[in-house]
């Protein structure tokens, strides 16, 4: 099956075949490199422009390895580098030498993100590679440029079908790593009196530079077609010098998949564990269903549902919270993706004034643009009400308004041993109609992130 796979992608992505004739004529332009008898002039040097074509015709006549040998007659700066990058590329490609084909189009892409033709090769690369999530973000910013041929659509199309039914079988990992300067890392109001009180200077905005490490890693494993099953786990953890300030989150969910044509449906059990200052601060465990359907090339739904179990080692007690998720991601222009969530959450607690209802809405964009550079920014907002009001804190419920705001910034052009840079800035304000819980928070995050 993936033999006849890569059989059909490379009739539909190569370069179009070359006549025996345009083959022989390219070969000709290269008698001149034999070196000359004795008495005759010197021979002339062959032009770039020679060399490309003859190495053009050597591909497409099947030999990429004569196509290769070619190229390095190429002299540094006599052609462009679009037109070479792609050439070494497609020989990549037919050598099946993946991560030299990724890198080469992955160079033209960061000249110009706006190369269809070679964003569809680099997808190509990386689901031959096996890298089923990063082929299919391409696949999708490709279907989402304009004037694509209707043959060409329907090729992206059938390879994100494949993905779909072959997408993370296996491992897969992700690392990130980040120094994080917060204006204040226990999202703690800058008020000194509430009233009659007056404040501690543990209640009151502390700051500090974290360092946050994010791991996760998962298998997925091919039950039948159309079944898989899949176990993944996590760790957060963010520490500081004050340790009382240090959490980490631990969690671990698993499931089957089912898939459905354009559609995929995935229940799964999940636990979690969440410390703060190295005491543990809550265990939760639940059910949730979550699933996904495209709509068309360029849209898709996400949406979940849920329920977890949560102990409180605190004064906080026992409860369970619902969950409700829904998501809709747009491929626009061929080098942007916009998404758009909203989701509803209630938590019931032992005591009515600590349970809670809320709402959430958020909008995020991410766009690659020239020198490989990618950026992404985003707003969510949450409306969090209380069940009862709280003694001593008067006669209403508490309520807040939580606003988000963040931008990052990457370069997938830059290789740290497998990691790439990534900046995020981020702020975040909370309006409550209780003063304590009020706050501002500002925070850079200045680090590697990898996937493999």
């Amino acid at each position: 099956m993936r033999s006849h796979t890569y059989r059909l992608c490379s009739l539909l992505f190569a370069p179009a075949m070359f006549a025996p004739a345009m083959f022989a004529l390219a070969m000709f332009a290269l008698l001149p490199l034999r070196p000359a008898a004795a008495g005759q002039p010197p021979p002339r040097s062959v032009s770039a422009g020679a060399l490309i074509e003859a190495a053009r015709a050597a591909l497409s006549g099947g030999a990429p390895r004569d196509a290769a040998v070619l190229l390095e007659g190429v002299e540094p700066g006599a052609a462009d580098p679009d037109t070479l990058d792609f050439l070494h590329g497609q020989i990549a490609l037919a050598r099946q030498d993946w991560r030299t084909a990724q890198r080469r189009f992955r160079a033209m892409l960061a000249r110009d993100p706006g190369l269809t033709r070679v964003r569809l090769d680099l997808a190509l690369a990386h689901y031959r590679a096996g890298e089923f999530e990063r082929a299919e973000r391409h696949f999708r910013l490709a279907l989402s440029a304009p004037g694509l041929p209707g043959d060409v659509r329907a090729n992206a199309l059938s390879m994100l079908h494949l993905i779909g039914r072959e997408k993370a079988e296996g491992w897969t990992f992700g690392v990130a790593l980040a120094l994080a300067p917060d204006s204040n890392i226990n999202n703690a109001t800058d008020a000194q009196k509430l009233g009659l009180f007056t404040l501690s200077q543990d209640a009151r905005r502390t700051s500090g530079v974290g360092l946050v490490a994010d791991m996760h890693a998962g298998y997925t494993a091919a039950v039948r077609p159309g079944l898989q099953f899949r176990v993944n786990g996590g760790l957060r953890t963010r520490s500081y010098r004050e340790s009382r300030f240090n959490e980490r989150i631990a969690g671990l969910n698993a499931g089957p998949r089912f898939l459905f044509g354009r559609s995929v449906l995935h229940p799964e059990v999940h636990v979690r564990q969440r410390w703060i200052g190295g005491d543990v601060y809550s265990r939760s465990a639940g059910l949730r269903v979550s699933g996904s359907r495209t709509l068309s090339p360029v849209w898709r739904l996400r949406w979940s549902l849920g329920r977890a179990w949560t102990d409180y080692e605190g004064y906080l007690g026992r409860g369970h919270t619902d969950t409700a998720g829904f998501g809709i991601a747009h491929a626009l222009g061929g080098v942007t993706v916009l998404r758009a969530n909203a989701g509803w959450r209630r938590e019931t607690l032992d005591k009515d004034y600590w349970s809670w209802r809320e709402f959430s809405l958020g909008l995020s964009a991410e766009s690659e643009l020239p020198r490989g550079f990618v950026a992404g920014a985003g707003l969510r907002v949450d409306r969090r009400d209380y069940g009862a009001p709280r003694p001593l804190f008067g006669p209403q419920a508490r309520r807040d308004t939580t606003y988000a705001l963040w931008t990052t910034l990457s370069n997938r052009n830059i290789d740290i041993g497998g990691f790439t840079p990534q900046l995020t800035l981020r702020h975040e304000r909370r309006d409550s109609n209780i003063t304590l819980h009020d706050y501002r928070r500002n925070v850079i995050e200045l680090g590697v992130v990898r996937s493999f």
